[in-house]
């Protein structure tokens, strides 16, 4: 018996706490436009699909910067190993050159083309 009355009052405590809350609740519902919808009509208002459309279009506008960012990081990342290559290959052809394997060059080369 004891257990039934204290659910019932901690269910009415809980009630009461919820109360000014439900009141926002509704207070905000009715600063953003929505309509209580009919039995059986489902969709979204007006208000909802340009709240929905707000969002997606900041955290588009927010994501295009890093994205490019990215994609201009990667661009670097992969000149940088090209002109590594590119400094390998020219080493290389110097070595080469420089131990006769070979032909000869200009008269007055370095070694380099």
């Amino acid at each position: 018996m004891d257990q039934r009355r204290f659910a019932a009052g901690a269910r009415a405590w809980l009630l009461d706490s919820m109360a000014p809350l439900g009141n926002t609740i509704d207070i905000m519902a009715a600063l953003l436009g929505s309509v209580r919808r009919r039995h059986g009509q489902g969709g979204l208002t007006l208000v909802e699909l340009i709240v929905a459309f707000t969002i997606l279009m900041l955290l588009s506008t927010m994501a295009l910067p890093v994205a490019r960012f990215k994609v201009r990081r990667e661009r670097e990342k992969e000149l940088r190993w090209a002109l590594a290559d590119m400094r390998k290959a020219i080493d290389k052809y110097k070595d080469y050159s420089s131990a006769n394997l070979l032909p000869p060059g200009k008269v007055d080369s370095d070694g380099y083309p």
